[in-house]
């Protein structure tokens, strides 16, 4: 999944006036959280990601397609909470803390664990 999918993605399921950089500070952060709290943790040695509005559009995401709809759930949940839409805010982030998690036990099951 790349940074264009999930603008993509976001834009056509919840249009929104959030700018592009905006959006994208969000998927670096999130990407941060999954280096900083699963991967790197598990003998990953690549660096950091670190993304802006300069950043290629074809950037591939920490996150495989299989379980990229999380990026979704959380630059949506992200919106609705700065929008005051706090049952829509609560919907999203219970359905990417779901999804986080589901890739978490994959991720977990399909990697040899750092010793």
């Amino acid at each position: 999944m790349t940074i264009q999918d999930v603008l993509n993605e976001v834009d056509e399921l919840k249009p929104n006036m959030y700018k592009t950089g905006t959006k994208i500070g969000w998927i670096n952060v999130l990407d941060k959280k999954v280096y900083n709290d699963i991967i790197s943790r598990e003998g990953y040695e690549g660096p950091e990601p670190e993304y802006s509005d300069l950043s290629d559009m074809e950037t591939e995401l920490l996150v495989p397609d299989a379980y990229g709809d999380l990026y979704t759930y959380y630059i949506m949940s992200l919106m609705e909470f700065n929008d005051g839409e706090i049952e829509r805010y609560m919907n999203s982030s219970q359905m990417f803390n779901v999804k986080y998690n589901e890739f978490i036990g994959w991720y977990y099951y399909t990697h040899k664990q750092k010793r």
